[in-house]
């Protein structure tokens, strides 16, 4: 039966680097039977690989949302997915926020794609991988500081109350997964761990499309190594900081990551977190019971969800060393870098005056050949004379 794969996060699992690596062997996916379509409409700082993004997907046009066009283009996208069909068996959306928008703005996503594929005769099978709530909810936090620089200015506190008041539905894993389970049956929901001791050879790319029946085989390219690593709690309190300055671009907030890791780099290693370990163990005990009641209805393996064990950590505050070290750091490599910037910029520009001094000297000399030949031309005889008496003079 035709079968669309809708890989849904969660965040924080390492989804970037499957939908990268699919990218860049969509050919070779194509070869063995699996098509991982490029979408015709585009989003706005969203990567074509992001293919399932229009599943609820947001547009503004100058400012303001259009849920019209949400339609719109959520209804031509399916089609174009039905065409899809004509000549492949197996297709492949994948993206992240598909599970954080389910949860919340979006809950109503899976009624309407299984009604969709009765219509359309397909079937739909959701690929979701977990990652422990205390790491995905500090993790998130975590890059919402580095990357999102347009909104994030909340303190960890401030999050905490959201993600455990307002948003908790999202880390409620074991309710999400028997939500989508309502609406396509549970058999077609494929639960896996975030854990490289669980992944097919070691590896998430593989364990990822081995679930698809794809062999990963020496022809595939590999991305190149761009760890996508987090940055250190002083550095992101810093960085929220930061954050209040607007507008700033995204190469500028390139650049002050740079920093903070070049500072980073020279400092000790911290033993602090977000939170506390005994925060952390009061956080999981709403989960746990739910968590493993996951392994028995979706995995079926009887090893637990997750390692439950917490690493021994204090909960950061302002008074600790590396964050005062830290300022002192970035404020004096932001200033040197301005610094060495300048004395660049001095270069070129010396460079240009050069070269403009040379051309405007190479003119001169033309302008005056130039004069000298005109005036040949126009009185030889003369010009000779004053040429031969000019030679006397000299003798």
């Amino acid at each position: 039966m035709k079968t669309l794969y809708i890989h849904i996060g969660t965040p924080k699992t390492g989804t970037t680097s499957i939908q990268n690596f699919c990218g860049l062997n969509r050919e070779k996916l194509k070869e063995q039977g699996v098509l991982y379509p490029i979408m015709h409409y585009h989003y706005e700082r969203k990567s074509v690989n992001r293919n399932g993004y229009f599943l609820h997907g947001v547009i503004k046009e100058n400012g303001t949302r259009n849920k019209e066009k949400e339609k719109q283009v959520f209804d031509s996208e399916l089609q174009y997915i039905v065409d899809c069909f004509k000549e492949n068996d197996t297709i492949l959306l994948s993206d992240e926020s598909i599970w954080w928008a389910t949860s919340t703005r979006r809950k109503g996503l899976w009624k309407d794609l299984k009604k969709h594929s009765e219509q359309h005769n397909y079937q739909i099978k959701v690929i979701v991988y977990l990652r422990r709530q205390d790491q995905f909810m500090m993790s998130r936090y975590n890059q919402k500081l580095k990357t999102d620089f347009v909104a994030s200015t909340q303190s960890f506190d401030e999050y905490f109350a959201q993600m455990n008041g307002k948003y908790k539905c999202v880390m409620d894993y074991r309710d999400r997964i028997d939500n989508i389970a309502k609406s396509i049956s549970k058999e077609n929901v494929i639960v896996k761990r975030f854990d490289r001791n669980y992944f097919y050879n070691g590896d998430l790319n593989q364990d990822f499309l081995h679930i698809l029946g794809v062999k990963v085989d020496d022809s595939f390219q590999q991305l190149k190594e761009t760890a996508n690593t987090g940055i250190s709690v002083q550095s992101g309190e810093i960085k929220r900081v930061l954050n209040r300055l607007k507008p700033i671009t995204m190469a500028d907030n390139n650049k002050l990551i740079k920093i903070l890791k070049e500072c980073e780099e020279v400092l000790p290693e911290s033993n602090t977190s977000l939170m506390s370990t005994d925060e952390v163990k009061d956080f999981m005990e709403q989960f746990v019971d739910s968590n493993e009641s996951i392994v028995d209805e979706y995995i079926g393996d009887g090893k637990p969800l997750f390692d439950y064990t917490y690493k021994e950590t204090t909960a950061w505050d302002y008074n600790d060393k590396n964050y005062h070290e830290e300022l002192i750091l970035f404020f004096a490599n932001a200033v040197g870098s301005v610094y060495k910037e300048n004395q660049q910029l001095k270069k070129e520009l010396n460079k240009i005056n050069n070269q403009i001094k040379n051309i405007n000297e190479k003119l001169n000399k033309e302008k005056s050949y130039s004069r000298e030949t005109r005036y040949l031309l126009k009185h030889p005889i003369k010009s000779f004379y004053n040429k031969f008496k000019g030679a006397l003079r000299k003798k």
